[in-house]
């Protein structure tokens, strides 16, 4: 019989794509478990860059203004995130991550751990479509792991038919004018610029994520979510610098149970941090701790 426990891969924001989609159905605990995701508006992130970078003062819609802030992220030449949180089931489970980009090398680290899971995850990417190592290891503590010392090395396609997006992608929601819901969704202008609030269509918007914790979880079936509401910090010339995650969902390995992720990510742009060596420790510090 498999423990019972839950591994939560997290997503940092949004990953920024359009899809075509249909039924996703897998047997689950005797029945089938039948997932409806339909069809996912194209978004084209390169026009609405063009139209931003032609005139940053025109009106964007609240999926238009999120997705410029993580294509701008996105094209940083250094950059890093630093993510904390917790996933509140049966047990409190705490999540870690980090996501470093140096020029054309990327690298994430994440670490998750309860009194039933011992999980980190290391993974290493030079240049785009390119292969990456994947480092599967075991948490020493909430925000340290151990890691083998020879990777899996899969290729471009292979880790984002498993993990959803590859390294150089960096986020796993999919958020367009179709995903994001006009209840619960709000923008709010600041004095250093904006709070953008987004509440997702549980079910299309978390199109990837439900693939990742599904392979990487072992669940029985893919998780069913129940709501997602992302709150986003932007300065005044749209950059990321905070994201909260709030989230709910349903899992199976053996039971199914409740599960409620709560995250908070900063953002580094243009933050030059040095990607670590595989026994090199990283500070988990968000800002103002």
């Amino acid at each position: 019989m498999k423990a019972l426990w839950i591994y939560v891969i997290i997503g940092a924001s949004a990953v920024t794509v359009g899809a075509t989609a249909g039924i996703v159905a897998k047997r689950f605990m005797g029945a089938t478990n039948t997932v409806y995701v339909g069809e996912l508006e194209e978004f084209d992130i390169d026009k609405v860059m063009a139209r931003y970078e032609a005139n940053p003062n025109q009106e964007f819609t609240l999926a238009e203004t999120v997705n410029i802030a993580l294509e701008k992220y996105r094209r940083c030449e250094n950059s890093y995130s630093v993510s904390k949180g917790s996933a509140k089931t049966i047990v409190n489970q705490t999540i870690r991550n980090y996501q470093i980009k140096n020029g054309n090398k990327y690298f994430e680290e994440s670490i998750s751990m309860s009194s039933m899971v011992s999980l980190a995850n290391r993974m290493y990417q030079t240049g785009k479509a390119s292969d990456v190592d994947c480092y599967y290891g075991k948490a020493s503590s909430p925000e340290t792991g151990n890691y083998p010392a020879t990777p899996t090395t899969r290729t471009s396609e292979e880790y984002k038919e498993k993990m959803g997006r590859t390294l150089d992608e960096m986020f796993i929601y999919v958020i367009t004018n179709q995903t994001v819901l006009k209840e619960g969704s709000s923008s709010k202008k600041t004095s250093t610029g904006y709070e953008i609030t987004l509440s997702l269509n549980p079910n299309t918007s978390t199109y990837y994520y439900k693939q990742q914790m599904y392979n990487m979880s072992g669940l029985d079936a893919l998780p069913v979510f129940e709501y997602v509401t992302l709150k986003y910090t932007l300065t005044s010339d749209l950059m990321l610098e905070h994201l909260s995650v709030d989230e709910k969902y349903k899992a199976a390995m053996v039971a199914q149970v409740d599960i409620v992720n709560a995250l908070e990510t900063d953002f580094y742009p243009n933050g030059e941090l040095k990607i670590p060596q595989l026994d090199e420790h990283l500070e988990y510090k968000l800002k103002g701790e």
